[in-house]
């Protein structure tokens, strides 16, 4: 970890969270989570997230809101796909080590601040 993450981290500047890909785009004027066929098992917890994303747009904080699709327990691929504000085109599934690598990148380069990023490998 570099010098200056470390700074912004125990400063109280990098604000990450992870949650799933109900909280992005389907399309220009609807999210996953707001479309009929969004899996009725991930409602409630698809609210929850929405609730983190909701309240870190209206905060004034620097935030990124990683999306992600189903998670598995696994070393880093390498093969991470990104996309701002929808799902990009992949498997449906991320590694936990995918997640961690790119968590610490973005912190590192602050590509996505105050948005959402979509993955999946």
């Amino acid at each position: 970890m570099s010098k200056s993450l470390r700074t912004k981290i125990l400063k109280g500047k990098a604000k990450i969270a992870v949650v799933g890909l109900g909280v992005l785009q389907a399309d220009e004027t609807r999210r996953r989570n707001q479309l009929p066929d969004y899996p009725e098992r991930l409602r409630a917890v698809g609210a929850a997230h929405q609730s983190v994303s909701d309240a870190l747009r209206t905060s004034t904080l620097d935030w990124t809101l990683v999306c992600v699709p189903n998670i598995v327990d696994g070393a880093a691929t390498g093969s991470v796909r990104s996309r701002a504000d929808y799902a990009p085109e992949g498997t449906g599934a991320i590694t936990t080590g995918d997640i961690a690598a790119f968590m610490l990148a973005e912190l590192e380069a602050a590509r996505h601040v105050r948005a959402r990023g979509g993955l999946s490998t």
